[in-house]
């Protein structure tokens, strides 16, 4: 084993690491991913999803497919951390690769729960402004 192989210790803190709750704080998206011949733009494709105002039908439809497609990449590589044998900066670039996997994947996955929420709070903050112009109508009205 020379000095520049990627250890069982070293795989080891990298599981560790991607095994930890909010393991990808800090990494980035995946920039882009070739699927299949075709280039996949995922840091663009979430930026969209995140800045729009409500997903349709079609957005959670390709969010289901990418979730699908993210999931099999990351356990393809989790599988290569594994089995491979690597240079210490190939495995801690592969180890980097898995941990933006794992940030797009959580990202995909709650972003249609974040919508909902965010369509909750909306509704809701229309509706305590339309019985706060209840309660000042009301009140003018008493004073009258």
């Amino acid at each position: 084993m020379s000095a520049d192989e990627y250890t069982q210790e070293d795989r080891r803190k990298c599981e560790i690491r991607l095994h930890k709750r909010l393991a990808w704080v800090g990494t980035q998206y995946p920039e882009n991913l070739d699927v299949q011949g075709k280039n996949i733009k995922i840091r663009e494709f979430i930026f969209d999803l995140i800045t729009k105002n409500r997903l349709s039908s079609k957005d959670l439809k390709e969010i289901k497919i990418l979730l699908d497609i993210l999931q099999e990449i990351k356990l393809r590589k989790e599988k290569d951390l594994e089995t491979l044998k690597l240079t210490i900066s190939e495995g801690r670039q592969l180890c980097d690769e898995i941990a933006g996997l794992i940030r797009a994947v959580d990202t995909l996955k709650d972003l249609p729960k974040m919508r909902e929420k965010g369509e909750f709070y909306r509704k809701s903050k229309e509706n305590r402004i339309r019985r706060e112009k209840r309660w000042i109508k009301y009140l003018e009205n008493l004073k009258k």
